[in-house]
Parts: structure tokens; C-alpha cells; sequence
């Protein structure tokens, strides 16, 4: 595969507590990481799926020069797709784990 998704916790800022009771939530980056040579000006934009618990679990980055990324809140790890719109018109799906 010649991309991963990777994840970082964003640093400088503070965990959240979002209502009364819940869980500390964490500022998180997720991003698109070339494994090998491989350039990503191949591609167009990304669609992230995030875990289903999420509120708007589908979340599109057309951020070449960040990668790819998106930030979000979260408490605990999940498994992450990533569909791939490449300039040519063709995709193409990874897979991965967030954690931090």
C-alpha cells in the first residue's frame, strides 16, 4: 500500500470534557502519509470515515499541502477508512487505526 493513514494528538492544546460526566476528548490530526517515493500530487481529495459513533462520521480534506488532514475531538482509538479521489478519476481505499 503505498499510502497510510497516520495520527497524531495535536500538541498545545488542552483535553476536553464535553458534558457533565463524559470523557476527556483529545485534539487529533489525521493525515495521509506516502509510504515509499510515492508523491500525493496523484491525488484529488480524500474521504475519511470515521468511527460510526461520530456525528458526521464522513469528513473530505482537499488539503494537499497538509496532507490531507483533518482535526477532530476524540476520547478512545478507532479503525479509520480513507477513500482516495485521485486526479485521474480513479480511487482507491485505506485503511487504518487512529490512535495517538
Amino acid at each position: 500500500m503505498p499510502y497510510q493513514i497516520k495520527s497524531t494528538k495535536v500538541s498545545g492544546v488542552e483535553p476536553r470534557i464535553f458534558r457533565r460526566g463524559g470523557k476527556s476528548h483529545y485534539k487529533v490530526r489525521i493525515y495521509l502519509e506516502p509510504t515509499d517515493e510515492d508523491s500525493l500530487s496523484s491525488i484529488k481529495s480524500v474521504q475519511y470515515k470515521l468511527h460510526s459513533s461520530f456525528r458526521e462520521p464522513f469528513r473530505v480534506s482537499d488539503d494537499f499541502r497538509n496532507k490531507f488532514e483533518i482535526k477532530i475531538w476524540t476520547w478512545g482509538y478507532f479503525e479509520i477508512e480513507a477513500t482516495l479521489i485521485m486526479t485521474n478519476g480513479t480511487t482507491e481505499l485505506v485503511e487504518g487505526y487512529v490512535r495517538w
